[in-house]
Protein backbone atom coordinates (compact mmCIF):
# COMPACT_ATOMS: atom_id res chain seq x y z
CA UNK A 1 0.00 0.00 0.00
CA UNK A 2 1.18 3.47 -0.57
CA UNK A 3 2.49 5.71 1.94
CA UNK A 4 2.48 8.57 -0.35
CA UNK A 5 1.18 11.82 1.14
CA UNK A 6 1.33 9.99 5.13
CA UNK A 7 3.45 12.13 6.97
CA UNK A 8 5.15 9.01 9.05
CA UNK A 9 6.10 8.66 12.92
CA UNK A 10 8.50 5.95 12.08
CA UNK A 11 9.13 5.37 7.83
CA UNK A 12 9.54 1.53 8.33
CA UNK A 13 7.19 1.12 11.25
CA UNK A 14 3.92 2.99 10.32
CA UNK A 15 0.74 0.79 9.10
CA UNK A 16 -1.73 2.68 6.83
CA UNK A 17 -4.73 1.43 6.40
CA UNK A 18 -8.56 2.03 6.56
CA UNK A 19 -10.88 3.11 9.43
CA UNK A 20 -14.56 2.28 9.01
CA UNK A 21 -17.75 1.29 10.42
CA UNK A 22 -17.75 -2.11 9.51
CA UNK A 23 -15.37 -5.06 8.15
CA UNK A 24 -17.22 -4.99 5.39
CA UNK A 25 -16.20 -1.09 4.45
CA UNK A 26 -12.82 -2.00 5.16
CA UNK A 27 -12.47 -4.58 2.51
CA UNK A 28 -14.05 -2.11 0.30
CA UNK A 29 -11.95 1.08 1.09
CA UNK A 30 -8.57 -1.40 1.24
CA UNK A 31 -9.77 -2.63 -2.20
CA UNK A 32 -9.34 1.23 -3.69
CA UNK A 33 -6.17 2.20 -1.60
CA UNK A 34 -4.04 -1.14 -2.10
CA UNK A 35 -1.65 -1.60 -4.47
CA UNK A 36 1.56 -0.09 -6.52
CA UNK A 37 1.89 3.70 -6.62
CA UNK A 38 4.81 5.10 -8.69
CA UNK A 39 5.02 7.58 -6.11
CA UNK A 40 5.94 5.14 -3.42
CA UNK A 41 8.80 2.59 -4.70
CA UNK A 42 8.17 0.87 -0.98
CA UNK A 43 4.65 -0.09 -2.15
CA UNK A 44 3.76 -4.01 -3.31
CA UNK A 45 3.78 -4.59 -6.61
CA UNK A 46 1.57 -7.51 -6.42
CA UNK A 47 -1.98 -7.69 -7.72
CA UNK A 48 -4.63 -6.29 -5.40
CA UNK A 49 -7.17 -9.24 -4.79
CA UNK A 50 -11.01 -8.33 -4.57
CA UNK A 51 -11.06 -8.02 -0.82
CA UNK A 52 -15.27 -8.31 -0.94
CA UNK A 53 -15.21 -11.07 -3.20
CA UNK A 54 -15.27 -13.86 -0.78
CA UNK A 55 -16.28 -11.49 2.34
CA UNK A 56 -19.24 -14.02 3.03
CA UNK A 57 -16.81 -16.79 3.28
CA UNK A 58 -17.38 -17.55 6.82
CA UNK A 59 -14.21 -19.00 8.91
CA UNK A 60 -15.12 -22.72 9.11
CA UNK A 61 -11.95 -24.46 9.30
CA UNK A 62 -9.69 -21.37 9.82
CA UNK A 63 -7.20 -21.67 12.46
CA UNK A 64 -6.53 -19.20 15.31
CA UNK A 65 -4.22 -19.17 17.49
CA UNK A 66 -4.13 -17.70 21.14
CA UNK A 67 -1.11 -17.04 23.67
CA UNK A 68 -3.70 -17.19 26.81
CA UNK A 69 -0.73 -17.07 28.99
CA UNK A 70 0.65 -13.78 27.09
CA UNK A 71 -2.40 -12.36 27.24
CA UNK A 72 -3.11 -12.94 31.00
CA UNK A 73 0.58 -11.70 32.36
CA UNK A 74 -0.22 -8.27 30.18
CA UNK A 75 -4.47 -7.86 30.05
CA UNK A 76 -6.78 -6.90 32.55
CA UNK A 77 -9.43 -9.14 33.44
CA UNK A 78 -12.14 -7.15 31.49
CA UNK A 79 -10.10 -7.16 27.85
CA UNK A 80 -9.50 -11.62 28.65
CA UNK A 81 -13.05 -11.74 29.11
CA UNK A 82 -14.00 -10.10 26.02
CA UNK A 83 -10.82 -11.83 24.35
CA UNK A 84 -12.62 -15.32 25.71
CA UNK A 85 -15.85 -14.15 24.10
CA UNK A 86 -14.13 -13.76 20.56
CA UNK A 87 -12.53 -17.22 21.16
CA UNK A 88 -15.59 -18.53 21.98
CA UNK A 89 -17.80 -16.91 19.13
CA UNK A 90 -15.09 -17.98 16.19
CA UNK A 91 -15.15 -21.32 17.63
CA UNK A 92 -19.12 -21.48 17.39
CA UNK A 93 -18.58 -20.30 14.00
CA UNK A 94 -16.62 -23.22 12.86
CA UNK A 95 -12.66 -22.08 13.25
CA UNK A 96 -9.91 -23.74 15.00
CA UNK A 97 -9.04 -22.50 18.34
CA UNK A 98 -5.19 -23.66 18.88
CA UNK A 99 -2.85 -22.74 21.73
CA UNK A 100 0.18 -21.15 20.61
CA UNK A 101 3.41 -19.34 22.06
CA UNK A 102 3.83 -15.84 21.06
CA UNK A 103 7.59 -15.15 20.94
CA UNK A 104 9.12 -12.84 24.11
CA UNK A 105 8.45 -9.22 23.02
CA UNK A 106 10.45 -7.59 25.44
CA UNK A 107 13.59 -7.02 23.49
CA UNK A 108 11.63 -5.79 20.43
CA UNK A 109 9.57 -3.75 22.35
CA UNK A 110 12.66 -2.19 23.43
CA UNK A 111 14.03 -1.89 20.17
CA UNK A 112 10.33 -0.70 18.70
CA UNK A 113 10.98 2.52 21.39
CA UNK A 114 14.73 3.17 19.54
CA UNK A 115 13.84 2.58 16.21
CA UNK A 116 10.83 4.98 16.66
CA UNK A 117 12.71 7.48 18.34
CA UNK A 118 15.41 7.77 15.22
CA UNK A 119 13.08 7.16 12.77
CA UNK A 120 10.44 9.56 13.88
CA UNK A 121 14.05 12.34 14.49
CA UNK A 122 14.84 11.53 10.45
CA UNK A 123 11.19 13.03 9.51
CA UNK A 124 11.38 16.28 11.35
CA UNK A 125 14.43 17.02 10.83
CA UNK A 126 13.95 20.03 8.72
CA UNK A 127 11.91 21.51 11.60
CA UNK A 128 13.54 19.89 14.56
CA UNK A 129 14.93 20.97 16.64
CA UNK A 130 15.00 24.49 14.80
CA UNK A 131 11.57 25.22 15.81
CA UNK A 132 11.48 23.08 19.11
CA UNK A 133 9.10 25.93 20.78
CA UNK A 134 6.20 24.67 18.71
CA UNK A 135 6.18 21.41 19.55
CA UNK A 136 4.95 19.30 22.47
CA UNK A 137 6.71 18.43 25.60
CA UNK A 138 5.95 14.47 24.67
CA UNK A 139 7.12 14.41 21.08
CA UNK A 140 10.21 17.03 21.70
CA UNK A 141 11.16 14.45 24.06
CA UNK A 142 11.09 11.43 21.72
CA UNK A 143 12.82 13.06 18.93
CA UNK A 144 15.51 14.41 21.39
CA UNK A 145 16.08 10.39 22.25
CA UNK A 146 16.36 10.06 18.51
CA UNK A 147 19.03 12.04 17.84
CA UNK A 148 20.78 11.20 20.44
CA UNK A 149 20.47 7.23 20.46
CA UNK A 150 23.89 5.40 19.49
CA UNK A 151 24.67 3.81 16.10
CA UNK A 152 25.06 0.57 18.50
CA UNK A 153 21.52 1.17 20.25
CA UNK A 154 20.00 1.57 16.46
CA UNK A 155 22.20 -2.07 15.18
CA UNK A 156 20.78 -3.93 18.20
CA UNK A 157 17.35 -2.88 17.51
CA UNK A 158 17.84 -4.22 13.90
CA UNK A 159 18.93 -7.43 15.05
CA UNK A 160 16.49 -7.83 17.78
CA UNK A 161 14.02 -7.17 15.23
CA UNK A 162 15.37 -9.76 12.68
CA UNK A 163 15.18 -12.52 15.31
CA UNK A 164 11.77 -11.72 16.05
CA UNK A 165 10.40 -12.25 12.87
CA UNK A 166 11.95 -15.03 12.37
CA UNK A 167 10.15 -16.23 15.30
CA UNK A 168 6.81 -14.46 14.21
CA UNK A 169 7.42 -16.41 10.70
CA UNK A 170 7.68 -19.58 12.60
CA UNK A 171 4.73 -19.43 14.80
CA UNK A 172 2.24 -18.91 11.92
CA UNK A 173 3.22 -21.94 10.25
CA UNK A 174 0.46 -23.65 12.11
CA UNK A 175 -1.88 -21.41 12.02
CA UNK A 176 -3.81 -19.14 9.88
CA UNK A 177 -4.35 -16.22 11.98
CA UNK A 178 -3.65 -14.46 15.60
CA UNK A 179 -5.99 -13.21 18.33
CA UNK A 180 -5.08 -10.92 20.86
CA UNK A 181 -5.97 -8.19 22.42
CA UNK A 182 -5.97 -4.40 20.77
CA UNK A 183 -4.70 -3.02 23.60
CA UNK A 184 -4.36 -4.62 27.25
CA UNK A 185 -6.76 -2.03 28.86
CA UNK A 186 -9.93 -0.88 27.32
CA UNK A 187 -9.29 2.55 25.81
CA UNK A 188 -6.62 4.44 28.00
CA UNK A 189 -7.85 7.43 30.11
CA UNK A 190 -6.30 10.67 30.53
CA UNK A 191 -5.97 9.85 33.79
CA UNK A 192 -3.99 6.50 32.81
CA UNK A 193 -1.85 8.22 29.91
CA UNK A 194 -0.45 10.27 32.41
CA UNK A 195 0.32 7.58 34.93
CA UNK A 196 3.02 6.48 32.50
CA UNK A 197 5.17 9.30 32.37
CA UNK A 198 7.29 11.17 29.69
CA UNK A 199 9.61 8.17 29.22
CA UNK A 200 8.67 7.18 25.74
CA UNK A 201 9.85 3.07 26.70
CA UNK A 202 6.80 3.34 29.74
CA UNK A 203 4.67 4.29 27.15
CA UNK A 204 4.85 1.28 25.34
CA UNK A 205 3.10 -0.09 28.64
CA UNK A 206 -0.03 -0.04 26.30
CA UNK A 207 2.03 -1.20 23.09
CA UNK A 208 2.47 -4.69 23.38
CA UNK A 209 0.17 -5.76 21.30
CA UNK A 210 0.35 -3.47 18.65
CA UNK A 211 4.41 -2.31 18.65
CA UNK A 212 4.94 -6.32 17.35
CA UNK A 213 2.94 -6.20 14.28
CA UNK A 214 4.59 -2.34 13.08
CA UNK A 215 7.75 -4.33 13.74
CA UNK A 216 7.38 -7.44 11.68
CA UNK A 217 4.39 -5.94 9.05
CA UNK A 218 1.89 -8.72 9.64
CA UNK A 219 -1.80 -6.69 8.60
CA UNK A 220 -4.03 -6.97 11.31
CA UNK A 221 -7.21 -6.05 11.38
CA UNK A 222 -8.83 -4.29 14.64
CA UNK A 223 -12.53 -4.85 15.73
CA UNK A 224 -14.33 -3.86 18.95
CA UNK A 225 -15.71 -6.83 21.12
CA UNK A 226 -17.00 -5.43 24.26
CA UNK A 227 -16.90 -2.29 26.92
CA UNK A 228 -15.45 -2.13 30.83
CA UNK A 229 -17.55 -0.88 33.49
CA UNK A 230 -17.15 2.84 32.80
CA UNK A 231 -18.27 1.90 29.19
CA UNK A 232 -15.49 2.28 27.54
CA UNK A 233 -14.51 -0.11 24.31
CA UNK A 234 -12.65 -2.72 24.16
CA UNK A 235 -11.49 -4.18 20.77
CA UNK A 236 -9.40 -7.48 19.41
CA UNK A 237 -6.92 -7.82 16.41
CA UNK A 238 -6.99 -10.35 14.31
CA UNK A 239 -3.08 -10.71 12.76
CA UNK A 240 -2.64 -12.33 9.65
CA UNK A 241 0.44 -13.96 7.37
CA UNK A 242 1.76 -11.09 4.65
CA UNK A 243 -0.92 -10.43 2.10
CA UNK A 244 -3.67 -12.34 4.05
CA UNK A 245 -5.79 -9.41 4.81
CA UNK A 246 -8.85 -10.51 2.81
CA UNK A 247 -8.83 -13.31 5.53
CA UNK A 248 -9.21 -11.15 8.16
CA UNK A 249 -11.84 -8.85 6.68
CA UNK A 250 -13.68 -12.23 5.90
CA UNK A 251 -13.09 -13.54 9.08
CA UNK A 252 -14.11 -10.30 10.95
CA UNK A 253 -17.02 -9.70 8.99
CA UNK A 254 -18.06 -13.16 10.12
CA UNK A 255 -17.58 -12.44 13.97
CA UNK A 256 -19.60 -8.59 13.40
CA UNK A 257 -22.47 -11.00 11.44
CA UNK A 258 -23.26 -12.44 15.07
CA UNK A 259 -22.33 -9.95 17.15
CA UNK A 260 -23.61 -6.32 17.46
CA UNK A 261 -20.63 -4.58 19.07
CA UNK A 262 -19.93 -2.70 16.17
CA UNK A 263 -23.08 -1.41 15.97
CA UNK A 264 -23.08 0.72 19.59
CA UNK A 265 -22.55 4.38 19.78
CA UNK A 266 -21.29 6.22 22.57
CA UNK A 267 -24.07 8.63 24.13
CA UNK A 268 -22.76 11.85 23.14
Amino acid sequence: MSRHGVFPLAESLDHVGPMARTAKDAAAILGVIAGADPADPTASPLDVPDYLAGIDGGVAGITVGVDWAFLRRIATEEVLESIEAVASTMAALGARIIDVTFPEPEAILRGWAVQCAVEAAIAHRRTYPARKQEYGERLAALLDRGNNFSGIALAEALGDRRIFNGRIATMFADMDMLLVPGLPVAGPTLDYMSSLGEDPEAILAIGPFTAPFDVCGYPTITVPCGSNSLGIPVAFQFVGKPFEEALLCRSAHAYQGVTEWHLRRPAL
